[in-house]
């Protein structure tokens, strides 16, 4: 078998594989000189890479694969590794990728951090730290064998130190390659070249070519007469053909040891005579070959080199053996089979089990698993796959690393697992499963060359030089391949770490699971938390939905019993009293039960020795034990308070070089990290942070944040709010009052006004009291809580502003008091400020009630002669206190609608006319917006007039870029719509004009909040109850959020309660109109205090009292009709037939004849009235009261026909809900089986709206007819 074709060296290249390049015939160390570069190579390779990232030095290594260079990598500007792989085979490809992907787990300051792997084209290569060292023995030995000082004594201290090197060099050894076999991994080619000590004393295990998963302990190997390693070093046991395992990494260990203390091996010769030599006898005794070897070294070299795996030191006792100095890295103590170790979970692995049936049904299923890191997500997709592998399921599990760069990175080890389950099935089998691309396929993914089936799989067509339907053709390929794999067994796959993914995979993968021809597999996909919403996993849900059987699965914590369970599992006997606190310690996080099981293995403690274990406890030891480089990072991490660019961290540590550092900290699960446009570090949990911030003193903490802000500035970073935040902790109050001006103005730029409030109260707070720009902060805070909705906070910093103003700009800032008053629905306070505006400007209110519809005459007689034609002036020709006239008419028609229309007519009128007098086009567009809402209100006979002026308003708006006067006109639209009885055109043009205001204007929330109201009802009065439910929640959890009490209110009480009344609760609507009736100001005569009137009387209606609506219009009655509302053709219907079903409600129940007499009168009138009403759906609402009228006075055909005539007309208007209560009141009337029916139909329509009492919502709709 070629070696592209197989991981392991044949058995005849092993036995000779580097036996006379490891040694000189005496047995010494050969010189390490680097081949001389093929220049052809070289050039080409450098061609390649000094275009883009890398710029390469020289070459300084290379081997049967490959070469290795020493580069600079320009992006962060300091040396690394490169290391190529010039031969792209297939197998050679696996290989590659392997050895990277072998460390994606382990961070260690003593094993070689790989950073990224690069895939373009035809070129493979991945980058690590760059070493500059000796090999182990040649640091270790140093000169002590070529001469040097003859001088007996000095030769004994030289021998001496150098025992020691080897001590230090061990401890460090032992670190390192213990991290290994804790995460799972075996070396498999451990030697002195493969061991580097730099010049600091730093030792670095390298070369992982031969690295290895020992999840079981133990690996084979030998696969097919392979043997895999360097005979020298090879262990006993895998010279004869057994297991590999961590011992097997001991041994070769020894055999450096023995190096080391004699110069030479302990067995010599060709490969063969070595590894049978191994297998017959021990190892000589170094002190045999050399005298005066030191004891302990002696004795850990022959445990190291014993025959007996068993009988082989590991980490800890070679750590206890050679001594406790320092290694420059807290040693990570293994916890046995951790990674085999499962507990809990049962509700999850069913939620897999069941998606993975649901596949047998022939469609694809794609479940989320996501949690916080440490949770236990791969642990548990681990299990469930391990448990469907005991069946004939085919499970294809891959993962996606941080630091690749290869394209369909979610896909790549995939990939490699189906290449590896193919080249497991018998020939035949796998000929079987090709689709017709295969060669396309294999084309994208050279991995699957490997494969004998694809290379002799025929071809069907020539190359296809388009990438585009190459790519194409490749993934169709794969689509057909998993499919067949799909229709012989159950087929599952799995991709770890999907937040390092990229959106091209999740678009590949969306389209491998959407129909048509779609396998039907279970895709698992586990990720973490933070990554949810992120793009990748966006563009995979979004892709997906609607086509496949899309779930979500969350891993929170443990239980504690689970915890305890894992806890007491991984403990050894002597401890397992402690598994209980360390459960509860850990909170349920699986990685903290490991760490606080590993701490305790470590230190030894035992109950009552040295007190209780707690994780903060664990985390503190961890972190005191921390190198400077990695703790000052640390520091850093937690001082930024959130995920932070690691070049910017390291430059604010004062790091040139961040790699060992961050090694260390990821290593002892003290940092995350993910990539982006850059590399970002942040602490692995809370406790972390919180506990590295308690134990820095005042002075280092203010430093920390002085050193992150200059970093931040250094690098350009104008992140302002975050400046501020980091001066102010820094205690530079100057600098911070700066930068959160800035943060704030950039805020209040992009509409984000409650940050801009946030900010702006900062500033204040750093700036003097000394300080001249005090009031224009002042100024600005104000203007972001107005733009935020929070007039009243605004409305008192605009007064308290004004105090220390000249005369014009406190009247300005009073003016804007004023109408965040009356916008917040704060009456007496908001009059009482606008009264000193108007004096000041020269105006006044009517002093009565003649004298106001007098000048209202007058105004709108101006208007109707002045015409719609507008010329334009220039504003410096205007009179300046006619512009502060504007301003205030402006204020007051906008913000007095809600309360006093009469006053808001005047207003509107004045206002018209001085914008189209002093020739001012955003005014004359905002006016003239605000005119057809205004208009419209007259109802049918108005709207040719209303359709005139919003063609006017739109020419205007050709002539401003303004967006205000857009979103009026939108606004005023969609109230327009409302208003002829075009509910669903309102809703759509009230939903424009809100994103128009929320998106591009600033100080609009009074309008928005306008917009929203008449949405609600619109939805009402069509009967989508279930939408007014979901809309009413969102209003209000935004009028809350910017503690805007008024339009919470505004929000709540209009028939927009039957929602409440809908869900049969009717405490709760009672609460609802209680809640509004307390906010609204008793002067107060707008569209809320008619929309509020409304809900009331449907909550009564709703009620048990009869006699409670027509107490209601008694009292409310009156005052509504003499107010301009009456004048309102929509206001005049609604309030017209509401009136007549409070009466037909008492003539129903005791009352006196002469009462009755005018009930029936009032009845009548309102009937008629109705029915000549112009509006469209006015007629059935007519016929309603008119048949309820008949069914009280006995005349049931009557009534029958009103009703019959109503429903059509009902449903032709678009009012679904009194259609259903029509033809609930039709059947019920009608009786027998055919009313049953209608009774029923009418039911049903009402419960799709969520109604739960559909005979209690009738009564509230259509209370005027006599019970059944």
């Amino acid at each position: 078998m070629s070696r592209d074709d197989n991981t392991q060296l044949s058995l005849e290249e092993a036995m000779s594989f580097r036996s006379d390049d490891e040694l000189t015939g005496d047995g010494k160390s050969a010189p390490s000189q680097p081949p001389e570069p093929d220049p052809g190579e070289s050039a080409q390779f450098v061609s390649f890479a000094a275009d883009k990232r890398f710029n390469i030095v020289r070459r300084v290594g290379a081997g049967g694969m490959g070469v290795v260079y020493e580069a600079i990598d320009r992006e962060r500007a300091h040396p690394v590794a490169l290391k190529t792989l010039l031969n792209v085979s297939p197998g050679a490809l696996y290989r590659f990728k392997r050895e990277f992907r072998a460390l994606a787990d382990v961070a260690h300051p003593n094993v070689i951090q790989l950073h990224e792997l690069f895939f373009e084209g035809e070129q493979i290569f991945f980058t690590m730290e760059y070493i500059d060292g000796l090999e182990f023995v040649e640091y270790v030995r140093g000169e002590a064998e070529d001469g040097g000082d003859a001088d007996p004594a000095a030769q004994a201290a030289e021998r001496e130190q150098g025992w020691e090197r080897l001590r230090a060099a061990l401890r460090q050894l032992a670190a390192g390659l213990g991290a290994l076999h804790a995460a799972g991994k075996l070396h498999r080619d451990i030697k002195p070249s493969n061991v580097l000590i730099t010049r600091e004393g730093r030792l670095v295990i390298l070369d992982f070519g031969l690295v290895s998963d020992s999840i079981t302990e133990t690996v084979r190997s030998t696969e097919a007469g392979g043997v895999v390693g360097t005979p020298a070093y090879i262990s006993p046991e895998q010279a004869g053909g057994q297991p590999a395992s961590a011992a097997s990494d001991w041994y070769a260990v020894g055999v450096m040891v023995f190096l080391a203390l004699t110069g030479e091996l302990p067995f010599k010769g060709k490969g063969l005579k070595i590894m049978i030599a191994k297998q017959e006898r021990d190892a000589p005794v170094p002190s045999s070959i050399v005298s005066g070897l030191p004891k302990d070294l002696e004795e850990l070299c022959i445990a190291l080199l014993s025959r007996d795996p068993k009988a082989r030191p590991g980490s800890a006792e070679v750590l206890q053996r050679v001594g406790s100095g320092p290694t420059g890295i807290r040693p990570r103590t293994s916890v046995g089979q951790e990674r085999d170790l499962f507990v809990g979970r049962e509700a999850q692995l069913r939620a897999l089990q069941d998606a993975a049936a649901a596949t047998q049904k022939g469609r694809a299923a794609l479940v989320q698993v996501y949690g916080r890191s440490g949770m236990g997500k791969s642990a548990l997709v681990r299990e469930f796959l391990a448990r469907l592998q005991r069946g004939p399921a085919v499970v294809l599990a891959g993962r996606c690393y941080e630091r690749e760069s290869v394209s369909f990175k979610a896909l790549d080890s995939l990939i490699d697992a189906l290449a590896k389950h193919l080249l497991r099935l018998p020939e035949a089998k796998v000929a079987e499963l090709m689709p017709r691309d295969v060669h396309a396929l294999a084309r994208v993914f050279p991995v699957l060359q490997r494969v004998k089936a694809v290379t002799q799989a025929p071809r069907r067509s020539v190359d296809i030089p388009d990438p585009r339907e190459l790519r194409r053709r490749a993934f169709a390929a794969l689509k057909e391949l998993l499919a067949r794999l799909a229709d012989r067994a159950p087929l599952v796959l799995h991709i770890d770490d999907l937040q390092w993914g990229d959106r091209d995979s999740a678009a590949l993968l969306a389209d491998l699971l959407r129909p048509p021809d779609a396998p039907a597999l279970l895709l698992i996909a586990s990720y973490r938390t933070e990554a949810h919403n992120g793009a990748v996993l966006k563009t995979l849900r979004e892709a997906a939905r609607g086509e496949l059987d899309l779930r979500e699965l969350h891993i929170g914590p443990l239980s504690e019993a689970d915890a305890e369970d894992l806890a007491q599992s991984l403990l050894p006997a002597n401890l397992r009293a402690r598994a209980r606190q360390v459960a509860r310690e850990a909170q349920g996080n699986p990685l903290f039960v490991s760490e606080l099981v590993r701490h305790l293995l470590a230190t030894g403690e035992r109950p009552g020795e040295r007190g209780e274990v707690t994780l903060d406890r664990v985390l503190l030891t961890r972190i005191d034990g921390l190198p400077e480089p990695a703790r000052r990072l640390l520091e850093i991490a937690a001082v930024a308070g959130g995920p932070v660019d690691l070049r910017l961290a390291g430059a604010a540590a004062g790091l040139p070089e961040t790699h060992a550092a961050l090694a260390t900290l990821r290593s002892e699960h003290l940092v995350l990290t993910r990539s982006g446009d850059s590399e970002i570090i942040e602490t692995y949990h809370d406790r972390v942070r919180e506990l590295v911030l308690g134990a820095l003193p005042p002075d280092d903490l203010k430093a920390r944040h002085r050193d992150l802000a200059v970093a931040m500035e250094n690098h350009g970073e104008r992140d302002s709010d975050t400046l501020a935040l980091h001066y102010r902790e820094a205690g530079e109050w100057e600098r911070a009052g700066d930068y959160a001006q800035m943060a704030a103005d950039q805020a209040a730029a992009a509409l984000a006004f409650d940050r801009a409030a946030r900010l702006y109260r900062l500033a204040l707070e750093f700036k003097p009291h000394s300080d001249k720009g005090r009031a224009e902060l002042s100024v600005r805070l104000a203007d972001a809580l107005a733009n935020a909705g929070r007039g009243v906070k605004a409305a008192r910093l605009y007064l308290e502003a004004a105090a220390s103003e000249p005369p014009a700009r406190a009247l300005e800032l009073r003016r804007r008091a004023g109408e965040q008053f009356l916008r917040a629905g704060q009456l007496p306070e908001g009059m009482q400020t606008i009264r000193q505006v108007l004096a000041a400007a020269g105006m006044s209110l009517p002093a009565t009630s003649r004298a106001l519809h007098t000048s209202l005459a007058w105004e709108r007689t101006r208007w109707r002669l002045r015409g719609l034609g507008l010329r334009e002036r220039d504003p410096k020709t205007v009179n300046p206190d006619d512009l502060v006239r504007l301003a205030v008419c402006r204020t007051l028609s906008s913000s007095l609608s809600a309360h006093d229309l009469p006053l808001t007519a005047l207003f509107q009128a004045r206002y018209l006319n001085l914008a189209y007098k002093t020739g001012n086009i955003f005014h004359a567009a905002c006016a003239l917006a605000a005119e057809v809402a205004f208009v419209s209100s007259g109802g049918e006979a108005d709207r040719a007039r209303t359709e005139k002026l919003a063609s006017a308003a739109q020419a205007l708006l050709q002539r401003t870029p303004e967006a205000l006067p857009r979103g009026l006109l939108a606004l005023s639209r969609g109230v327009a719509a409302f208003h002829f009885g075009r509910w669903r055109e309102s809703i759509v043009l009230l939903e424009q004009s809100e994103q128009i205001l929320r998106g591009e204007c600033t100080g609009t929330n009074f309008e928005i909040v306008s917009g929203q109201s008449h949405r609600l009802i619109a939805h009402f009065l069509l009967g989508d109850l279930r939408l007014v439910g979901q809309r009413l929640a969102t209003f209000i959890a935004e009028a809350r959020d910017r503690d805007d009490s008024w339009s919470d209110a505004l929000l709540r009480g209009g028939p927009q309660v039957a929602y409440w009344l809908a869900e049969d609760d009717l405490p709760r609507a009672r609460a609802e109109i209680g809640y509004v009736q307390q906010r609204l100001p008793e002067e107060s005569l707008g569209p809320p205090r008619l929309w509020t009137f409304v809900g009331s009387l449907l909550v009564d209606f709703y009620g048990d009292d009869p006699a409670a609506p027509w107490g209601r219009v008694e009292r409310e009655f009156a005052d509504l009709e003499t107010s301009l509302l009456f004048h309102s053709q929509w206001a005049h219907v609604v309030l017209g037939f509401l009136r007549s079903q409070a009466a037909l409600l008492r003539l129903g129940s005791d009352h006196g004849d002469s009462e009755r007499a005018g009930l029936v009168r009032l009845v009548e009138h309102e009937a008629s009235r109705l029915a000549l009403e112009t509006a469209p759906w006015a007629r059935p609402l007519g016929e309603l009261v008119g048949a309820g009228l008949a069914a009280i006075q006995g005349q049931r055909e009557r009534a029958l026909a009103g009703l019959r005539a109503a429903e059509p007309g009902l449903r032709a208007a678009d009012m679904a809900l009194y259609a259903a209560a029509a033809r609930r009141r039709l059947g019920e009337l009608t009786g027998g089986e055919k009313g049953a029916k209608l009774v029923a139909a009418a039911d049903s329509a009402l419960a799709e709206q969520g109604v739960r009492r559909p005979d209690r919502m009738t009564r509230a709709l259509l209370p005027g007819f006599p019970a059944r």
